[in-house]
């Protein structure tokens, strides 16, 4: 008797890891904006059970395709040869991590570019993110140059070896040299008025930050696929749990942001016409407990509880608003990742 509960107790064990997992949701698109030239890449995170997770960390890894030239003059910069089509040497679907912003990090590894942070300066980068799950979370990656989401500068090359690029063009180059130069200078001059040394910083090798269409056609060559992971522990069982997620191109939209889904207690009353589903995640009155058995308990209605200043509209959690083309700010990004 007593070997049968033992291996009854450690199957429900083992089997509610894999149940609690589920309960983390992920936004069904990411987003891609620009934030004062910049391009940053977005998604959103949530817990749908009141009981939190215990240190939960999200990390990102980019897989996608490499593709690099057999000789160092296949590149073909500034030789005319710029539109060939040259031999590659491909690497199917290498990882790459992403590095978060606004990040864990240690200061030992901010000072010295260790394992846990970014060096070159970025020091509000860190492969490694702790979240509060107890609220909907949205993690930021910056797309710059070294971004693996970023088509590389001076030139790329797709599947049939065609180069894509600022350098795959010398008449594009010298146009952009000649006739342009005060169009980019002035360009230049009114992106560092509003943002003091970022456009500097952004343009000083004399890289041109990609379109759109840019990003879209090298993300689709190289099969991208961004594969997220969140660990964690369950404070009810102690148990250690993982969740996973993936995003692929058609899964991001460009120029979109996420609708906000948290509330003040008393605009979430009205913000959803009819009662609409929504819980407090901080909520301590004893109606509002869950068992860790019960899969998902919302507040609708007239289910108020005023021991909690906030609410969750999770009707909303996956909707989208239109974004500015080209914004001054963004309420996920913290204002000294935009000063840098």
């Amino acid at each position: 008797a007593f070997s049968s509960l033992a291996i009854g107790l450690l199957f429900q064990r083992m089997s509610r890891g894999q149940k609690r997992g589920r309960t983390i949701v992920f936004s069904d698109v990411a987003v891609i904006r620009k934030v004062r030239g910049r391009w940053y890449w977005m998604f959103r995170v949530a817990e749908l059970r009141k009981q939190h997770i215990i240190g939960a960390k999200i990390r990102v890894f980019c897989v996608r395709h490499e593709r690099c030239p057999l000789s160092e003059e296949a590149v073909g910069v500034g030789t005319g040869r710029g539109n060939d089509v040259v031999e590659l040497e491909t690497a199917h679907f290498v990882s790459h991590p992403l590095p978060l912003l606004n990040g864990s990090y240690s200061s030992q590894s901010s000072s010295s570019g260790g394992d846990g942070g970014v060096d070159d300066g970025n020091y509000d980068c860190s492969f490694e993110q702790s979240i509060l799950m107890g609220l909907p979370h949205v993690v930021v990656h910056r797309m710059d140059p070294l971004s693996p989401m970023m088509p590389p500068r001076p030139i790329w090359y797709d599947e049939s070896g065609v180069p894509h690029g600022p350098a795959s063009s010398p008449s594009e180059s010298l146009t952009s040299g000649g006739a342009g130069t005060a169009e980019s200078e002035s360009s230049s001059s009114l992106l560092a008025t509003v943002e003091e040394g970022t456009a500097h910083s952004t343009m000083q090798d004399g890289q041109i930050i990609p379109s759109a269409d840019e990003i879209t056609e090298f993300l689709h060559d190289r099969q991208a696929e961004i594969i997220i992971y969140l660990e964690g522990t369950c404070e009810v069982t102690g148990m250690a749990l993982q969740a996973r997620h993936s995003y692929r191109m058609e899964d991001i939209a460009f120029h979109q942001t996420f609708a906000p889904c948290v509330f003040p207690t008393s605009a979430a009353s009205s913000s959803v016409a009819g009662g609409g589903k929504r819980w407090n995640p901080f909520s301590r009155s004893s109606k509002e407990k869950v068992e860790h058995d019960a899969v998902l308990t919302r507040i609708g209605g007239d289910e108020t509880d005023d021991s909690c200043a906030l609410e969750v509209d999770f009707s909303q959690f996956h909707d989208l608003v239109p974004a500015p083309y080209d914004s001054n700010s963004c309420p996920y990004i913290p204002s000294s990742s935009l000063r840098k």
